[in-house]
């Protein structure tokens, strides 16, 4: 028992350290972002205010290549020479949200001001900083945010008609995208195509989805996409779940509605499935437990299955917050814990749950009994039990 409290003794301070550096590199953030300015929009004064490091990043996130050799003024001058030709790429890659706010800054003269750091839109503007589409400061103790000049025109000029049903698109695509990734945990922009084909009537194949989507990707942080390959932020290795899916060649992914997929694309909207609801009433109603704990204790154990964790594994780490001596008690909980593992859809089956992967198994085969030891009738070329069996977790499994 004492070596169990000091080992969560030492967790807890791992986590203490952890929060500790956060708050640092967030606080010298704040000063690299927040620092003595003057009014002047011009991107030549705003450009040279920074470092050289940070130059270097600007470039990178405006896709102009081949410059760490440069000196700083050379890097400067490289970036202001290209970049209206980027910031027009980028704006003509972008959703509603972001657009918003640049042009609501434009109109504004490129100029606002704060009171208070908090009443700033601090992720949107460290994103768009990133990229010079702004630039932060401080001018007489107030919190400023400047657009630059030669951005300005640019942005009023795409306030039309035209570009915002384009943009619409942009959004759409990025929120199937970012669904899709939820839904299925990895998924590679070359099956988008081709899935995102069941939602929309018009044709992609001119979008440079890869800008678009990296692009979303780092401004809301919930989907991760290097222009290849997207995966949810839970993911711990997509390369395993890749390869778990591409192992299954004759089934298709799952196949759901446009509805669901934009429903969980949005910032907080993610809405408990019947299969969480449950296991949640479960945990309050015996175990005087308080919801919010219950759904802490439920995400983890979905991180864990939706990543391929074994049964074994991750029903021993959820049965770590109940009374092991309690035989009846651990049977109980094994038993919910192996429901909701079993109604859950997973990534490693394509957004299938494994109960509707065996019922589909079963409509197919209908009368033919499926040996354990028969060739998968998925056609993976796997034994049965091998295969989309092993995704049925039976109670005693554990």
């Amino acid at each position: 028992m004492d070596k169990e409290l000091e080992s969560q003794s030492d967790k807890d301070l791992i986590e203490i350290k952890y929060l500790q550096d956060k708050l640092t590199k967030l606080k010298k953030m704040e000063n690299k972002k927040w620092q003595s300015t003057e009014k002047d929009a011009t991107l030549d004064y705003n450009l040279s205010k920074i470092t050289k490091e940070e130059l270097l990043y600007i470039a990178k996130n405006l896709y102009i290549n081949k410059v760490s050799k440069f000196n700083k003024e050379d890097l400067k001058n490289n970036i202001i020479e290209l970049y209206e030709d980027r910031v027009v790429m980028l704006i003509e890659n972008m959703d509603n949200l972001r657009f918003e706010y640049l042009l609501d800054l434009a109109k504004s003269g490129g100029y606002k001001e704060y009171d208070n750091i908090i009443d700033v839109d601090i992720d949107t503007a460290y994103y768009l900083s990133d990229r010079a589409f702004i630039f932060t400061g401080i001018i007489k103790d107030k919190y400023v945010v400047i657009m630059p000049k030669e951005l300005q025109p640019i942005i009023l000029s795409y306030d039309n008609k035209d570009f915002r049903a384009e943009m619409k698109k942009n959004e759409e695509i990025i929120k199937l995208f970012w669904g899709m990734c939820y839904h299925y945990g990895v998924l590679l922009i070359d099956d988008f195509k081709e899935l995102v084909k069941r939602y929309i009537d018009y044709d992609i194949s001119e979008m440079p989805l890869e800008i678009m989507l990296i692009d979303a990707a780092i401004y809301y942080g919930e989907f991760d996409c290097n222009g290849y390959i997207g995966a949810d932020i839970t993911v711990q290795n997509p390369n395993h779940i890749l390869e778990k899916q591409s192992s299954r060649e004759d089934l298709n992914f799952y196949n759901f509605t446009k509805k669901e997929i934009l429903d969980v694309a949005t910032l907080g909207n993610i809405r408990e499935t019947k299969a969480q609801k449950n296991i949640k009433k479960f945990l309050v109603e015996n175990f005087d437990m308080d919801k919010e704990d219950a759904e802490d204790l439920i995400f983890d154990l979905l991180v864990d299955i939706q990543n391929g964790e074994l049964p074994s594994k991750y029903m021993l780490e959820f049965l770590k917050s109940f009374d092991k001596e309690d035989v009846e008690l651990i049977n109980i909980v094994t038993s919910e814990v192996t429901k909701f593992a079993n109604s859950t859809k997973q990534w490693l089956i394509k957004g299938y749950s494994p109960n509707e992967l065996r019922m589909s198994m079963e409509d197919t085969q209908k009368v033919q009994k499926i040996g354990r030891n028969d060739p998968c009738p998925c056609g993976s070329g796997k034994k049965y039990k091998k295969c989309c069996a092993s995704n049925i977790i039976e109670i005693g499994d554990r």
